[in-house]
């Protein structure tokens, strides 16, 4: 469970971010993607489509998360609450788990 503050802060974070946050080895800056080892190449349009989806999720997510944060604070009686589980990025990144 998160505190309220980390909550927040994730919130904002995602908001900057939203297709290099919790991915897995890999950040995408418009058409090129940078591997987990440095390498570099173009998105391919199936990525492509793969992101925009994904960057549709994390904004539905977002509002959700803004609804749930709405209800939490109402609860005044709790220190923490459960966050709806943050949405999986696409798999096109290598995987450097070292």
């Amino acid at each position: 469970m998160l505190s309220m503050d980390a909550i927040m802060c994730r919130n904002v974070i995602t908001f900057e971010d939203v297709h290099m946050v919790n991915s897995p080895g890999c950040t995408v800056s418009g058409d090129m993607l940078v591997e987990c080892d440095g390498t570099e190449r173009e998105v391919s349009a199936e990525e492509r489509l793969a992101l925009d989806y994904y960057k549709e999720v994390i904004r539905k997510w977002n509002e959700d998360l803004g609804k749930f944060l709405g209800q939490a604070r109402k609860n005044t009686n709790a220190k923490s609450f459960a966050v709806p589980d943050y949405p999986q990025f696409p798999p096109i990144c290598k995987s450097c788990s070292e």
